[in-house]
């Protein structure tokens, strides 16, 4: 008897896991790659955070916020790259018409949506062009929006990425050096304009040039600057008829030194070929 419960229980446990054991041989065991999702965490826990420094400088102080490296901080690391968090915001008011092409006519309304988000592509790029003559040396559209209201209207919103056309300065020969952002705000101007078609642009053309003029004025006065975000924003004046007004804001980056600033000895930073 004993001999018969011994065969019972090798026909139920041992060939069972010995067959088992052969074709995980021959198949590959089909655990070996398979990643639980609770290690997805681990892992990321594991990596190892990106570091963001600035070449000649040891340490720069005040470089995070809420315990995160400022997004402003990051760009001035990577100046010449447009992958770096920089970004212009802007946003217009148009007629569909001023979409169109020489001798083009509208779609059907059914199919007016399509056709402005379509063309809106273009119109940030465009804005890219003008750019080009004033800030920037490299630029390109990250994304666009465009909402229907109400007046026969569109409002596009678009956020380009770009690398900027000055170099960055001078920083100072001090042993300490920290990081600042200074938030700055056009007023609207006096007169009521209507921020929309051509009109528009010519308006943030000039919006880009103080804003140039603004970056130099701190280079000469601080040994550098950087910008690192520009809105410009269109909001409705409900009291006059199809009338908007423009809010711009921009964000400069500098580094201050405890030293005074080099004017002999340029930074590390921004020192790409065709900038100027």
């Amino acid at each position: 008897m004993p001999r018969i419960v011994f065969w019972i229980l090798v026909l139920i446990f041992v060939l069972p896991a010995a067959g088992l054991g052969i074709l995980r041989y021959k198949l590959g065991d089909p655990y070996t790659n398979l990643r639980i999702h609770g290690s997805y965490a681990e892992e990321a826990a594991r990596r190892k955070p990106e570091v963001y420094k600035i070449e000649g400088l040891e340490k720069v102080l005040n470089t995070t916020a809420r315990g995160e490296v400022r997004d402003g901080f990051k760009s001035l690391t990577k100046f010449n790259d447009l992958d770096a968090p920089r970004l212009i915001v802007f946003s217009v008011w148009v007629e569909p018409k001023v979409l169109l092409k020489e001798n083009e006519d509208l779609p059907d309304d059914d199919f007016l949506d399509v056709f402005v988000e379509a063309r809106s592509v273009k119109y940030g790029q465009d804005e890219c062009l003008r750019l080009s003559e004033i800030l920037t040396s490299e630029c390109v559209l990250k994304g666009s929006h465009t909402n229907r209201i109400r007046g026969g209207y569109y409002k596009m919103t678009f956020a380009l990425s770009f690398v900027q056309k000055s170099n960055f300065g001078t920083i100072g020969s001090g042993e300490q050096v920290s990081y600042q952002e200074i938030k700055h705000t056009f007023k609207t101007p006096e007169r009521r304009i209507d921020y929309s078609g051509k009109v528009a642009e010519e308006e943030r053309v000039k919006l880009y040039k103080k804003i140039r003029k603004q970056c130099d004025l701190l280079v000469d006065r601080q040994g550098n600057c950087a910008i690192t975000q520009i809105n410009l924003s269109v909001h409705r004046n409900f009291g006059a008829k199809r009338k908007e007004f423009s809010l711009s804001e921009v964000v400069y980056s500098l580094l201050h030194s405890d030293g005074k600033v080099r004017k002999t000895s340029d930074s590390k930073i921004g020192k790409s070929a065709g900038n100027g």
